[in-house]
C-alpha cells in the first residue's frame, strides 16, 4: 500500500468515526504536516524522483456541544473529499441541491461548496460553527459566530471592543503576527473586516494550548467561544474575515493554510465565495 492509499485510509477512517475530542485531532495535523516536510528533505536528498505527500486528516470544530475548535487538513488526494454518510439527514444540514446547503447555525447560513471541498467537515455542523476542508492540502474554511477576541493565557482579552472591527484590528496589531492591512469588505453580501496573518519567522512557541490533551500544540490563541480557544501555529497563514450579527455576535469566517503554498488561500476563496446569510 502506497503512503498515498494510507493517508486515504486514515481519513476515511478519521472521517466516518468522529472522536469525542474533536481537538485530538490537531496533534494529527501538526505530526502529519511535519512528516510530509521532513520526508521530503529526505526524498531530495537521496534524489528520489518524488515528493512523499502524507496529509492528515482529522477532527475540528466545536462537536455536538461547546468544546475547543482547531482546523485540521484532510487527505493530501486529489480526489474530492469523501462526505460523510446521510449528510442531507443530519438535523442541521438541509440540502438543496447544486452543492447548496442551508447549516443551522444561530443564524442560518447558506454555503455553495465547491467541488474538492467537504461538506459539514469534521464532526459536522454545530449551533455556531461549520467548516469545509479542502482535498488538496491541509486547508479549508470555517466559519465561527459568537467570537471574541482571546488572551495568550486562553481566556477572554480584555479591553477588546466586541465588535468585527474592533476584533480585526486587535488582532492586525498582535506582536508576535505579520499581518496585513485592515480592509473593509463584503462576505456574503454582508459588510466585513478582513485581516490576513502568519506567525513572525522565528517566533516562539506559542503560550497557549490549542488542544485539551495531552502534549497539545503550542499556538497562539486568538479567538474566543465561551470558553473554546481557537489559534494560530507553525507555518499556518490565515485570512480572518469578520461582521457583526444581530442575533449571532462576532461572526468570522476564517480560511487557513499550512505550509505557505501560493495559492492555498486563493484557492480557499472558491469556499468564502458561496457563503451567504438570509437577509444579505
Amino acid at each position: 500500500m502506497s503512503v498515498h492509499d494510507l493517508a486515504r485510509a486514515a481519513s476515511a477512517d478519521l472521517r466516518a468515526h468522529p472522536v469525542a475530542d474533536v481537538e485530538a485531532g490537531l496533534d494529527a495535523l501538526f505530526v502529519a504536516h511535519t512528516r510530509r516536510r521532513r520526508t521530503t528533505r529526505v526524498a531530495i536528498a537521496s534524489a528520489a524522483a518524488v515528493a512523499v505527500l502524507v496529509g492528515g486528516s482529522a477532527v475540528t470544530g466545536l462537536g455536538r456541544q461547546p468544546s475547543r475548535l482547531e482546523p485540521t487538513g484532510p487527505t493530501t488526494s486529489s480526489t474530492p473529499v469523501p462526505q460523510a454518510t446521510g449528510v442531507c439527514h443530519d438535523a442541521l444540514v438541509r440540502c438543496l441541491g447544486d452543492r447548496t446547503y442551508v447549516f443551522g447555525l444561530s443564524t442560518p447560513v447558506t454555503w455553495q461548496i465547491p467541488q474538492g471541498y467537504g461538506v459539514n467537515s469534521g464532526v459536522g455542523a454545530t449551533s455556531h460553527m461549520v467548516e469545509s476542508y479542502s482535498s488538496s492540502g491541509p486547508d479549508g474554511v470555517t466559519v465561527m459566530e459568537g467570537v471574541k477576541a482571546a488572551s495568550q493565557t486562553s481566556r477572554l482579552a480584555a479591553g477588546v471592543p466586541d465588535t468585527a472591527e474592533g476584533f480585526v484590528r486587535w488582532l492586525a496589531g498582535r506582536p508576535y503576527l505579520v499581518a496585513s492591512p485592515v480592509r473593509r469588505v463584503t462576505v456574503g453580501g454582508r459588510d466585513a473586516w478582513h485581516v490576513r496573518v502568519t506567525l513572525r519567522p522565528h517566533v516562539a512557541p506559542g503560550p497557549g494550548r490549542c488542544s485539551g490533551t495531552p502534549g497539545a500544540q503550542s499556538c497562539y490563541p486568538v479567538t474566543w467561544q465561551a470558553g473554546a480557544i481557537t489559534g494560530i501555529w507553525s507555518d499556518m497563514n490565515a485570512d480572518y474575515t469578520a461582521f457583526d450579527s444581530p442575533t449571532a455576535g462576532t461572526v468570522v469566517v476564517w480560511s487557513w493554510a499550512f505550509g505557505h503554498v501560493p495559492g492555498d488561500l486563493h484557492r480557499n476563496q472558491r469556499a468564502v465565495d458561496g457563503l451567504s446569510w438570509g437577509g444579505s
